[in-house]
């Protein structure tokens, strides 16, 4: 194979050699549509993984350049590969492919095979670790980059249904940076006009039969946005909404920007040459027991639990993708083969699941695998598996009998320990019954632990610490007030513009029933007449009167509200600005959005904050 002029990620373009003999048909093999290509998988109709159609041909194009070159030239190639910005992989990509693909190839075709082009160098980067010496980012020192499972690691699941950086089609949201892609789809960070102080992360189902399941569970999503509005759970990633009848079905969740369990234990081993110790892990298992308890005690049960859906965000470990675990771990009960085929007999996708911690049925309890209803205890067992594989420093293992015994003597985990493990992973009448349980045998004093490993904050002074937060509550609190005070004027512009049956009643049927009884009595008719007719009108004029009256008074209160947004602008600027300005303030909805969102921030009594701010 001719190598290419050794310029910035050029593996690229190897990548573009490698898949472009089977470019013609992909977009029929990939997505079933009445047109096939992207707008089949628009339609989210995906027949076969990517990864599996392109996966094997790129690895191949990448080891026959890779084998025979020093390592450090290896290591190169694939950092520089990771750093193509978007604009430049999108630019090369499509060079590559107007040189590469053949002429039968449709246009749609191309379109799916750029996409997935454009999609390696972010999944590229999500494989690599900080280097301490440089700064930048490695392969890890255990990975051996001429490996071919390694490289495939490294390669995205699907091809994303939609360029970055664009609007997202009959929707409010202007789609990001490209975050990754799994077992579900692929997933974006988002942002929405309306909100711009809030950042989401939008998943997108491409697999039809996982829309079908989704949509069956509409009550549990609907039950879980309202739980959302409660008091939330630093622990647990909100969840904001969903469209599962787009074009496209996707769900949209809060944006954390840090990355997963498994970063972290990747992240840990090579910077320090080992895994996490026993007690570093009880201190993460703890956090989680956290989310549970919270999650078991309002009905919710998450049945996905695993480290690619813990979340981590500085020292705070957060449980993400509640409301799909029960349509993924369906799904992978009917068609993964996870845990009951050797490795290499996987296919390209399921290794990479494997491999970053998403391998669902490896912590799927025995009694959901048989289909029985969603418990408490299930996740129990999910998180018993995950405390197993983080001693180990290994996504990838397996309970087996001897677990405990290897536990004992590889990792000299303490015996407690062990016999809670044991609890959680036993059978199901011995396991803690929900999280709240789980947590008070893990964690009886329910004190705050973090992990061991922190990321070194600055110490700020506890004055400074304290004037910020009056500062904030004396933000919530006018912030509340002038929500109610819109509310207040909204009714009365209301009342400007609408007749009750009062004022008709007063101004207008009122004079001139009096004018009838008047004149009727003294049998003068023609003026009994002229005395209604005038009555009427002077009725319609004290209505108009009244109308123009309450008008002119929610005018008059807009304008006292408007200045007090301003002021408030002015006390509060970068606060203010952070959400879009001062026009933020004049709308009641965002101004709503915007105190939910403080709340959950910064989690304080308003109530008692009430009389320090003035109205």
């Amino acid at each position: 194979m001719s190598a290419p002029v050794r310029q910035r990620g050029f593996l690229l373009a190897l990548a573009a050699e490698g898949i472009a003999p089977t470019i013609a048909g992909c977009a029929g093999a990939l997505a079933a549509g009445p047109i096939g290509g992207v707008a089949g998988v628009v339609v989210g109709q995906v027949v076969e993984r990517a990864i599996n159609f392109f996966g094997p041909r790129i690895v191949e194009s990448w080891t026959s350049w890779l084998n025979g070159q020093p390592k450090s030239v290896q290591l190169s190639a694939i950092e520089q590969l990771a750093e193509l910005t978007p604009s430049k992989a999108r630019a090369d990509a499509s060079a590559a492919l107007a040189r590469l693909a053949p002429a039968e190839a449709s246009p749609e075709d191309c379109a799916l095979a750029l996409e997935y082009l454009c999609a390696i160098p972010r999944a590229v980067q999500r494989s690599l670790v900080p280097d301490v010496q440089t700064g930048g980012l490695t392969l890890p020192s255990y990975q051996n980059p001429q490996d071919p499972h390694v490289l495939l690691r490294m390669l995205p699941t699907d091809a994303p249904p939609y360029p970055p950086h664009t609007p997202l089609p009959e929707s409010p949201y202007l789609l990001g940076d490209l975050v990754g892609t799994g077992g579900f789809g692929v997933v974006y960070r988002a942002t929405a006009t309306s909100l711009q102080h809030l950042r989401f992360a939008i998943k997108f189902c491409l697999d039809r039969s996982m829309v079908a399941l989704l949509r069956r569970e509409r009550d549990n999503l609907e039950r879980l946005i309202e739980t959302a509005q409660e008091r939330w759970s630093e622990r647990i990633v909100r969840f904001y909404g969903y469209n599962l009848d787009h074009p496209t079905p996707f769900l949209v969740y809060e944006y954390v920007p840090g990355g997963d369990l498994t970063t972290l234990l990747t992240n840990m081993k090579q910077q320090t040459g080992r895994g996490l110790a026993p007690e570093e892990v009880l201190n993460l298992m703890k956090q989680l027991a956290e989310g549970l308890a919270f999650a078991h005690e309002r009905g919710l049960v998450h049945r996905d639990l695993k480290p690619a859906n813990v979340l981590v965000s500085g020292d705070t470990l957060k449980l993400a993708d509640f409301g799909i675990g029960t349509v993924v771990a369906a799904h992978a009960t009917q068609h993964s083969q996870i845990g009951h085929t050797a490795l290499g007999q996987l296919r390209a996708h399921e290794q990479v699941t494997l491999y970053s911690g998403a391998g669902t049925p490896l912590y799927m309890s025995p009694e959901q695998r048989r289909g029985e209803p969603p418990d408490p205890r299930h996740d129990i067992y999910s998180f018993g598996v995950i405390w197993y594989q983080l001693l180990l420093g290994d996504v990838t293992r397996e309970l087996h009998p001897g677990w405990a015994r290897e536990l004992t003597v590889k990792c000299q985990v303490p015996p407690e320990q062990i016999a809670l493990l044991e609890r959680c992973v036993g059978w199901i009448e011995d396991r803690p019954r929900n999280g709240k349980e789980l947590l008070a045998l893990l964690h009886p004093e329910r004190e705050e632990h973090l992990p061991v490993h922190r990321v070194a904050f600055e110490e700020v002074p506890p004055e400074e610490i304290q004037a910020t937060r009056k500062r904030k509550i004396m933000l919530l609190a006018q912030l509340r007030q002038l929500l109610a005070d819109w509310g207040t004027y909204e009714h009365e512009e209301r009342r400007a513009r609408t007749l009750t049956v009062l004022d008709l009643l007063v101004g207008m049927a009122l004079p001139a029933v009096m004018a009838i009884l008047v004149f009727t009595t003294v049998h003068l008719y023609f003026l009994m007449l002229v005395g209604t007719v005038l009555g009427v009108a002077c009725g319609v004029i004290a209505v108009w009167a009244l109308l123009k009256r309450r008008q002119v008074h929610a005018e008059r209160t807009r304008k006292i509200l408007v200045q007090r947004a301003e002021k408030l602008a002015a006390d509060y600027p970068e606060e203010i600005q952070s959400w879009g300005g001062s026009l933020t303030l004049r709308s009641p909805q965002l101004l709503k959005e915007m105190i939910e969102a403080m709340q959950l921030d910064n989690p304080v009594d308003l109530t008692a904050s009430k009389e320090q701010a003035p109205s």
